[in-house]
């Protein structure tokens, strides 16, 4: 049994989906992306000062995973479809961490 209702959880799930559309630039998600990525290279810097392997699990998002969520998250923003990527951000953070040595793991790669 859903301890949220569906409306809710609907409504918490399109708040945080803003990172799945395509044309990003339209939305916060560079910004916030960048800003999250300075910290975890503030992280990375303090592990190599110690000599400690940094590694990252990827951990995705349920709209990432649940069709049945997704397909509502879409339908709420009145987009189609093709105007979402829902392998964007994973993408983008892999793409970033190749660059700066981060090892990580993406557990649906």
């Amino acid at each position: 049994m859903p301890t949220v209702p569906d409306d809710f959880h609907l409504q918490k799930a399109k708040k945080r989906s803003y990172i799945f559309i395509k044309d990003r630039e339209k939305t916060d998600f560079p910004e916030h992306f960048n800003d999250a990525f300075g910290d975890l290279l503030k992280i990375k810097e303090i592990c190599d000062r110690q000599n400690i392997t940094l590694v990252l699990v990827l951990m995705h998002d349920e709209v990432q995973v649940i069709k049945n969520l997704r397909d509502k998250v879409v339908a709420s923003y009145n987009f189609s479809p093709e105007k979402f990527d829902f392998r964007q951000p994973n993408k983008l953070l892999s793409q970033k961490m190749d660059k700066y040595y981060i090892y990580h793991l993406d557990i649906l790669e």
